[in-house]
């Protein structure tokens, strides 16, 4: 999986959950493990220290994934990506 885009590991999420062979887990944990570290990076530049910054990073993927239906490419994924992590952000504050 690592060599699809975000684009389309985000196709992926979206065909919904229990769908057989669709990939559906392995697409999310490839975007996980590609933004976790610069998420938890943005965080801590944030000022948000590092338990906590880990506890948004899971945030911002938890919400991703409720979010997934909502996604249309018209940006990069890292706009979408970013834009949540921002809002989570600013709800801690």
């Amino acid at each position: 999986m690592g060599g699809l885009t975000d684009t389309e590991l985000m196709a992926l999420i979206k065909t919904g959950p229990g769908i057989a062979g669709t990939g559906q887990e392995e697409a999310f944990a490839a975007l996980i493990q590609r933004h976790q570290q610069p998420l938890l990076n943005f965080f801590t530049k944030m000022g948000v220290d590092i338990s906590s910054a880990e506890d948004l990073v899971q945030e911002t993927f938890l919400r991703v994934y409720n979010y997934r239906m909502k996604y249309t490419p018209t940006a990069k994924f890292t706009v979408f990506l970013y834009h949540l992590a921002r809002n989570i952000w600013i709800d801690r504050l």
